[in-house]
């Protein structure tokens, strides 16, 4: 699934509570699009400092 709002609402806001936040980007070997295609897309959505696949 790419990003929806709902993932950019939650990430901004939590960005407001914290002074550093880490985004885990989980997939399933089951999901027709690779799990690097989804750390890609969420890379490029959304600056934050560190995020994990």
């Amino acid at each position: 699934m790419t990003p929806r709002r709902g993932h950019e609402y939650k990430i901004h806001f939590a960005q407001t509570l914290v002074d550093e936040l880490t985004v885990q980007v989980c997939t399933s070997i089951r999901e027709q699009l690779p799990g690097r295609l989804h750390y890609e897309w969420m890379r490029y959505h959304f600056v934050v400092e560190r995020l994990k696949c």
